[in-house]
């Protein structure tokens, strides 16, 4: 059955956006009214992130982000078809100074990403960057889809990292004389004990990955924000914002801080584009 779904999922891809964006409606109609998918979930999310908001606001954010969902599934099965120069005229990137600086000191950098946009078709920064990019994912129970994902998230040069090898990765890295940057998806609730910090981010306590302050304090790395925004349909525009600018000494999740901020002023300003349906508010791991 998952080989045929797999099978079903290529021969989609050969189809053009255009054609996959009438299909991304009807995927709409089913998902939103039909199967409900999470409804309950995106509804609280957005009600308890927005309590400034009467119901017919967060409903019309709700209806945004379940069109702007479906768009994000068929432009992901694209990214099996889609060509390198498309990909980079759908993707542009703005600020790049910062990387050239970094490249130029031979510095590695952590990006970190989260769930806005389209952040799989950020697979594609290794086109227009000379790093060697590393991307950090969270295997799937299915090795079918695990291994599909993988040659989908690797198809334009980005190295894919298991997650509990992250940390262990970005150490040994600094051992390698040739710059490198590891993205991270920093936005994803934190599954151990001990592994997070609390910060206020959209009107809730939230948990975040503290592991990444270790590294915040090693004079080999510097921190990135890769702000994705939708432009249009199928656009979509990456501003490089430099978070290193702390003293990192001073205050260990300061780059962190700087990030949770970033992303909160981002979605407030145009929400819709956030992954409402994941369940970022869940009982933090060791707390009853």
């Amino acid at each position: 059955m998952f080989r045929l779904t797999v099978f079903l999922i290529r021969l989609a891809a050969l189809f053009p956006l255009s054609f996959l964006y009438r299909v991304s409606g009807f995927l709409y109609c089913l998902v939103y009214h039909v199967l409900c998918y999470r409804r309950k979930i995106v509804s609280a999310n957005l009600k308890n992130s927005f309590p400034e908001k009467d119901r017919a606001e967060i409903k019309k954010i709700e209806k945004g982000f379940y069109r702007h969902f479906c768009d994000v599934i068929v432009e992901t099965l694209k990214m099996l078809t889609i060509s390198s120069e498309e990909l980079k005229a759908r993707v542009t990137y703005k600020n790049m100074e910062v990387f050239d600086k970094y490249y130029e000191e031979g510095k590695h950098v952590v990006a970190l990403m989260s769930h806005y946009g389209n952040w799989e078709w950020m697979s594609g920064f290794p086109l227009v960057s000379s790093f060697r990019i590393f991307s950090v994912y969270k295997p799937l129970k299915s090795k079918v889809f695990d291994q599909f994902m993988l040659n989908l998230r690797g198809r334009f040069g980005c190295r894919l990292v298991p997650f509990k090898r992250a940390l262990r990765h970005i150490l040994s890295m600094r051992k390698s004389c040739l710059p490198s940057v590891t993205a991270f998806i920093a936005d994803q609730s934190p599954v151990r004990e001990g592994s997070y910090f609390i910060t206020r981010f959209l009107e809730q306590d939230t948990p975040f990955h503290s592991g990444l302050a270790r590294i915040a304090k090693l004079d080999q790395y510097a921190f990135v924000f890769m702000k994705m925004q939708k432009r249009s349909r199928g656009y979509y525009e990456v501003e490089v914002v430099d978070i290193s600018s702390c003293d990192t000494s001073t205050q260990k999740n300061e780059a962190l801080d700087l990030y949770v901020k970033h992303l909160e002023s981002q979605i407030k300003e145009k929400p819709e584009y956030w992954l409402w349906s994941h369940r970022r508010w869940k009982e933090p791991p060791g707390v009853r």
